[in-house]
């Protein structure tokens, strides 16, 4: 008589490793999830605080003239939700994931600087790049805006860098991170650039095109992020993204219009351009992005450094 063997797929082993994997892609989806409704609570907070100190808020977010005089506002109400957002992630690592705090995305702190300056100088080459293919093209015309650069750009920065850091802590040290874990950095990058675009879908003229442009930017940050082993390339290169694009060439970021040194007159195909929403919807940010991706690599492999220990 033949010997009859166990299947190995159905093995208890194999069926509890499939359990994990599921629960860790629960856990990851569900971090972000999680946050949308508790951030109002941090966002209230931090208007209370501003309002407090005497620092105005703008009533329209999309009222460039309104932001000018707010940013010190704003400055407080994004350092309260990124300091909301880093408690919530420490304690996901800390008492869900039970991992270390390396894992976070943040280790080792001395890296800080050399890795956010060296994406907030990718993120502006990037954005760069993307204006100048729609001025060649005849699609974008460079206007005087309403800043003057060096305050306008410090004051930018001030605020979008909170901003930038809270999004990466969620979605690519937190999602990613748990995913890439689970089952891979290539599915951990492409779920969490989807859920990415998904969240963006909230945002002022938000569209199909516009999904899809911000997943591509989601898998670039996610690259930046595998690349290095730590969220400070990724953070600086989302904040000179967000700063460039929207304060220093007067573009629209994700739907928003901000107060800008350079104003740029969009007269192209908002196939190209990306209309209301910028050129993250359009075919220039997709360029610009697939152009500067041997980039993306080459600054990565310059900065990753093995971390103290490993």
């Amino acid at each position: 008589m033949s010997r009859s063997h166990p299947d190995p797929a159905g093995s208890p082993a194999r069926g509890a490793g499939g359990r994990r994997r599921v629960a860790a892609w629960v856990r990851a989806l569900a971090l972000p999830l999680v946050w949308l409704p508790i951030r109002p609570l941090f966002l209230e907070v931090g208007a209370t605080l501003a309002h407090a100190s005497g620092l105005p808020l703008p009533r329209d977010l999309t009222d460039p003239a309104a932001l000018i005089a707010a940013w010190p506002g704003l400055l407080v109400v994004n350092l309260v939700d990124l300091a909301g957002a880093v408690a919530l992630v420490a304690a996901y690592w800390r008492w869900i994931e039970r991992q270390p705090w390396e894992r976070f995305g943040l280790h080792p702190a001395s890296r800080c600087a050399v890795e956010t300056g060296a994406g907030l100088l990718v993120g502006s080459v990037l954005v760069a790049t993307l204006v100048a293919l729609g001025v060649a093209a005849g699609w974008y015309r460079l206007t005087a805006g309403e800043l003057r650069p060096l305050p306008g750009l410090v004051a930018g920065l001030l605020v979008l860098l909170p901003l930038a850091t809270t999004e990466e802590l969620l979605l690519r040290g937190g999602t990613y991170g748990t995913l890439a874990a689970a089952a891979g950095p290539g599915p951990a990058a492409i779920v969490s650039a989807a859920l990415f675009a998904t969240l963006h879908l909230l945002n002022p003229g938000a569209t199909a095109a516009s999904w899809l442009g911000t997943f591509l930017a989601g898998v670039y940050l996610a690259a930046a992020f595998a690349l290095t082993g730590r969220l400070y390339y990724a953070i600086g290169i989302h904040t000179a993204w967000n700063l460039v694009m929207g304060i220093g060439f007067g573009l629209p970021v994700s739907g928003f219009l901000l107060p800008a040194v350079v104003r740029t007159l969009a007269s192209g195909p908002p196939l190209a351009t990306g209309g209301a929403y910028g050129p993250e919807a359009g075919l220039l940010g997709a360029i610009a992005l697939a152009l500067h991706a041997p980039t993306l690599a080459l600054v990565s492999h310059r900065l990753r450094r093995p971390a103290p220990g490993r």
